[in-house]
């Protein structure tokens, strides 16, 4: 039969069943091609982590944001100032090791955590300002010049004074009688969230909606249709992305609110995945945009799930440790994010680095990146096949500093995954080596089949198209 067009993997579809899909995407994601290409997307790889600022004190990030120019981050138990120059300052001590709820105003940083509520300014550092005591910190937010903070275990939360004048200094206080409850049903606040000058208290099964009206008894106020029959389970994975909230349910799926109501978007395959995964609790989650795509990125203990906006579809990424005998690190090492002076910049979850995602860089600060893509099952009808050839159309010669043999991996199965081929190896073109072909030969019979593509290579991963001779059987 002629050459024909094998479907390109498309997302992370991985269910409890293999026998239903094998489709995955790891370290890579489907790029919509322009209208009138050959083919309707692509295949194109993640972007790399290239250190950037000076380096501090080794400890997890915790949390960043930014105040007045500058990027504020939480990293093991400091805090920091980076200017744009990288140059760091330290302004202070957040003990503990927990991820942080922070937000910023004009004037200062807001850092709510198990240590309690501290109010961040590069002039006066790092100042705890428990509205009571004990505090624990659960969320923290910034509306209307008020910084909001709830406490943990309770329907609790706090508003500050104004912060307006041009000291700000309205942050610093926090009257003992500024608060409120959120107590339309009796389950606990675990964050907040300020979005489209609302105010959303998430709790454990519902999230109650308050805005500002003005009151000078207590300026929040909880809205007529303010309830949504939906919790949150994961703290810190709440994040806005185009101008909308995603946040982890109290049932282990992904939602997003759409019109006032909970939506979820989250796949079947998804959910049998976040199932499977230990502490649920403790994931986090940022988003960032580039290149015309927006990432909602949930980050576990030991998998990183990651949410295209612009597509709707899942991938996975992981980052791996070379020095350490290629051993993954099962989830992204990338961890928070801030967009600040045109860079998307993100923590390590273990040391603290600061990085930029840059997609013109292949590797995790030197660590190669393994990327893995699955495509759809092949069938003809269950009739028996022979697959004499698969080509790849890919943008070839583009590679990274020390690369000198680029290749891309395949190997197949035949039986939903129990057993896979022994993988065979197609070099993909060293610098500006255009004319090289990725073509596999002599694939052997089969009936229904998954194929794998694999490279780690330090080079630029674009695979824009893939055919496949196949020989059909009456068998």
């Amino acid at each position: 039969m002629p050459e024909v067009r094998l479907p390109l993997a498309t997302q992370s579809a991985v269910g409890r069943s293999k026998a239903v899909s094998l489709e995955n995407l790891v370290n890579c994601f489907i790029h919509p091609n322009p209208q009138g290409s050959a083919s309707p997307f692509s295949i194109m790889g993640t972007p790399g982590l290239v250190p950037w600022g000076d380096e501090q004190a080794r400890g997890p990030c915790r949390g960043l944001t930014r105040l007045a120019g500058d990027i504020i981050a939480v990293i093991g138990n400091r805090v920091y100032a980076y200017a744009v120059t990288g140059e760091s300052t330290d302004l202070g001590e957040i003990p503990g090791g927990d991820t942080v709820f922070i937000d910023h105003g004009k004037y200062h940083a807001l850092i709510n955590c198990e240590a309690g509520l501290f109010v961040v300014s590069r002039d006066d550092g790092v100042q705890n300002r428990n509205p009571q005591d004990p505090w624990r910190g659960a969320g923290a937010a910034y509306q209307d010049g008020f910084a909001i903070a709830g406490l943990y275990g309770s329907q609790q939360f706090n508003v500050s004074d104004v912060e307006d004048g041009a000291s700000g200094d309205g942050m610093l206080g926090w009257g003992a009688l500024n608060f409120t409850s959120a107590d339309s049903a009796p389950d606990n606040l675990v964050s907040i969230i300020s979005d489209h000058r609302e105010v959303k208290i998430f709790k454990e099964r519902t999230i109650e909606n308050y805005v500002n009206v003005g009151d000078p008894d207590f300026p929040f106020q909880r809205t007529g249709a303010g309830l949504l029959e939906r919790g949150l389970i994961a703290p810190h994975s709440v994040a806005k992305a185009d101008n909308r909230v995603y946040w982890l349910g109290d049932d282990l799926r992904v939602y997003v609110e759409s019109g006032g109501q909970p939506q979820a978007v989250s796949t079947l395959a998804i959910d049998d995945r976040i199932a499977e995964l230990a502490s649920p609790q403790t994931a986090t989650a940022f988003v960032y945009a580039q290149r015309g795509h927006t990432f909602y990125c949930l980050n576990f203990r030991d998998a990183s799930l990651v949410f295209d906006v612009s597509t709707g579809r899942w991938h996975e990424r992981s980052s791996y440790n070379t020095s350490d005998g290629g051993k993954s690190d099962g989830r992204w090492r990338a961890q928070h994010h801030i967009f600040q002076w045109n860079k998307n910049i993100v923590g390590d979850f273990e040391n603290g680095q600061l990085y930029e995602l840059d997609l013109n860089t292949y590797t995790d600060d030197g660590d190669r990146v393994l990327r893995e893509w699955v495509h759809p099952m092949v069938t003809f009808g269950g009739k028996y096949s022979l697959m004499r050839r698969l080509r790849y159309e890919v943008e070839r010669g583009v590679v990274g500093s020390g690369e000198t043999a680029p290749q891309i991996g395949l190997d197949w199965s035949d039986d939903q995954g129990g057993l896979w081929s022994n993988r065979l190896y197609r070099g993909t073109g060293v610098i500006g080596e255009r004319r090289t072909r990725v073509e596999f030969w002599r694939l052997g019979g089969f009936r229904n089949r998954h194929l794998r593509g694999r490279t780690a290579a330090n080079a630029k991963l674009h695979i824009v198209d893939a055919f496949i001779d196949v020989e059909r059987t009456d068998r």
